[in-house]
């Protein structure tokens, strides 16, 4: 099955259009229309057929289809370039935060008696 995955929606159409052409399938009836329609939905990004079923003048055509789903696309495309790559797709990974043991010997702790020895010679 013909999925966009990472796939311009022009390399998509340009696919589509030759399986529709192997498939010896046309346009020519409304009911052949709609059927198109449905495919070409399925082999979309779900977030793209979501923005072209959303926009103001929603397409009846498959041809409307395909010219929306190539301007969406570069516009998001476009948009992602000069953005940059989303930080949204960082995962957290809470870090454990190790626990102090209790009865651990401080080896290098100094008296007071000492710290003030050391002073007054200058070390």
């Amino acid at each position: 099955m013909l999925r966009q995955k990472n796939l311009t929606a022009e390399q998509l159409v340009t696919k589509f259009k030759l399986l529709v052409g192997e498939a010896g399938m046309s346009n020519d009836s409304d009911t052949a229309n709609k059927l198109l329609i449905e495919m070409f939905k399925t082999a979309l990004n779900p977030a793209l057929v979501q923005k072209i079923i959303m926009s103001e003048k929603k397409p009846t055509k498959i041809e409307e289809w395909y010219d929306k789903a190539m301007t969406f696309d570069r516009s998001y495309r476009l948009a992602m370039a000069i953005k940059g790559p989303s930080q949204s797709n960082a995962r957290f990974i809470p870090r454990a935060v190790p626990k102090k043991d209790p009865f651990a010997m401080d080896v290098d702790v100094m008296t007071t008696e000492e710290r003030a020895s050391l002073m007054k010679k200058g070390a």
